[in-house]
């Protein structure tokens, strides 16, 4: 009787995700299984554990960045790059608070990667410029099942704001899909005038 492999066994491609913090600030205490990675050399031994496990894809989930800054770094672009050039597909950032660019590009070795420096605030209640702001982001991943190939082969994202309409209101909180709110009227003149910004 033949053996099948793990490998040859799955159906559908999967991504490994793990979680590195490369931040500035220091950390009181990690998350389970999370790497606090000031030193680059610890992330280069989870990206060839995450490698050894032959992952259709590997993404990397970061805490990195400046806080309420709208825009990556040159050390956030440096890790980047370093994640991609030792086999990230994906990189995922989160610490800002706030919103930063995310691109899609054509690797060295001519895969395609996908970072996002930061989603901004999912769920939050602060109210400092630009943390009311996120988005829910779809990534397509697409597989030969020939080859075997995977990489991610487009990215779109809906804009998201989380209203807050002060203590005492019911609900207090609530996110809103940006183009459905101005779409519907429902977002009311003052805000629409703030998610038209």
């Amino acid at each position: 009787m033949a053996q099948t492999t793990r490998r040859e066994s799955r159906e559908q491609a999967f991504a490994l995700v793990f979680e590195m913090i490369f931040n500035d600030a220091p950390v009181e205490e990690l998350v389970e299984g999370a790497a606090q990675c000031r030193d680059i050399s610890i992330g280069d031994y989870a990206l060839e554990a995450a490698k050894a496990m032959e992952p259709d894809l590997i993404a990397v989930m970061i805490h990195w960045g400046v806080e309420y800054q709208t825009k990556q770094n040159a050390y956030q672009e440096e890790i980047a790059d370093f994640l991609f050039a030792n086999g990230a597909d994906i990189i995922l950032g989160g610490h800002s608070h706030v919103p930063q660019p995310m691109e899609l590009r054509t690797l060295e070795d001519g895969r395609q990667g996908f970072v996002c420096y930061s989603l901004g605030n999912f769920i939050s209640s602060q109210n400092d410029e630009y943390t009311d702001t996120t988005a829910v982001l779809t990534l397509e991943l697409t597989r030969d099942n020939e080859t075997g190939e995977a990489q991610v082969t487009g990215y779109s994202y809906a804009p998201m704001y989380m209203l807050d309409r002060e203590a005492g209101a019911k609900p207090r909180f609530q996110l809103l899909d940006v183009y459905a709110a101005l779409a519907s009227g429902e977002a009311g003149e003052s805000l629409t005038r703030r998610l038209e910004k």
